[in-house]
């Protein structure tokens, strides 16, 4: 478990603590899942305001991330897929290492306040990956504050637009024409 407190907000008040696990696909060593949790300080008490989780890879750039994503789940498979597309189209720029979020989420509370960009620089500080050689992406997916994600209709569709100008307001963008955003270079 690693844990650093995030230095661009109330550093003393806000922190992350992060799991990364050993694989457990038969050996396959590309991707290793990993949990993380944002935990706010007040006083004496400990909250926990939201969840990352995902799949990293290091010195990815003689590997496929899109087959080592279809080992692990379809939604691995879209990230990795998405994620070799962007490696593809920046044949200039060394790319070493992918952060691939599966999930995301934060307490109904604490949403609104830009805390996604924040987040993900905190766990790429806590994995000591370079932004201008990791590859970031993620399937922007919204939650309903009593739990899981919306039924298709109105409601979700409101709430994915404010959680796409969530991620906009926090520096990533939209992939192509595909479900999956990114974080620039």
């Amino acid at each position: 478990m690693h844990t650093r407190r995030m230095d661009e907000l109330e550093p003393d008040l806000i922190e992350t603590q992060m799991h990364v696990l050993r694989p457990i696909d038969g050996g396959v060593d590309v991707l290793r899942q990993f949990s993380a949790e944002v935990l706010y300080h007040h006083e004496s008490d400990v909250e926990a305001i939201g969840q990352v989780h995902g799949w990293i890879g290091w010195s990815i750039s003689e590997v496929d991330l899109a087959d080592a994503g279809d080992a692990i789940s379809g939604d691995a498979e879209a990230l990795g897929v998405a994620a070799v597309e962007i490696i593809d189209e920046y044949p200039d720029t060394f790319i070493d290492d992918a952060l691939l979020i599966d999930r995301m989420w934060l307490d109904p509370k604490w949403r609104g306040r830009r805390l996604s960009g924040a987040i993900i620089d905190d766990l790429m500080g806590l994995l000591r990956l370079e932004p201008e050689s990791t590859v970031v992406v993620l399937q922007p997916e919204p939650q309903d504050p009593d739990g899981g994600p919306y039924e298709d209709g109105g409601k979700r569709d409101e709430a994915m637009r404010r959680l796409h100008a969530a991620y906009r307001a926090s520096g990533l963008k939209p992939w192509d024409d595909s479900v999956v955003w990114w974080r620039p270079f």
